[in-house]
């Protein structure tokens, strides 16, 4: 099974992520219309650091590569596996980089 890792735009949070969470996350018997799904096994959407349950007013001072590597830690912490990285907006690029530095890139 597949395991995903949600990764917020700017100025958002994990929180952004709560209608696709409940689409991968939704039992097998009452599934999504949508779209043919894969199942998921476990769904984390991640807080950047400033960002979410994270912030502190000052998103200007954090780094992309402190995101980066926020992104290379949740996936190690987490013990993902048959991953998929979803990035949205500025953290598409993020999620590319982290996805480069990983061992086993998913």
């Amino acid at each position: 099974m597949t395991d995903y890792l949600l990764v917020h735009g700017a100025g958002q949070g994990a929180w952004s992520w709560g209608p696709v969470w409940g689409y991968l996350t939704a039992p097998e018997e009452h599934p999504p219309t949508l779209y043919k799904r894969r199942r998921a096994n476990r769904v984390h959407p991640l807080d950047l650091p400033g960002h979410g349950a994270d912030a502190d007013g000052d998103t200007a001072a954090v780094r992309l590569e402190e995101c980066v590597q926020a992104i290379t830690r949740a996936v190690d912490r987490e013990q993902l596996k048959d991953l998929v990285l979803v990035g949205h907006g500025f953290s598409g690029s993020l999620v590319v980089q982290a996805a480069s530095e990983m061992t086993v890139p998913p």
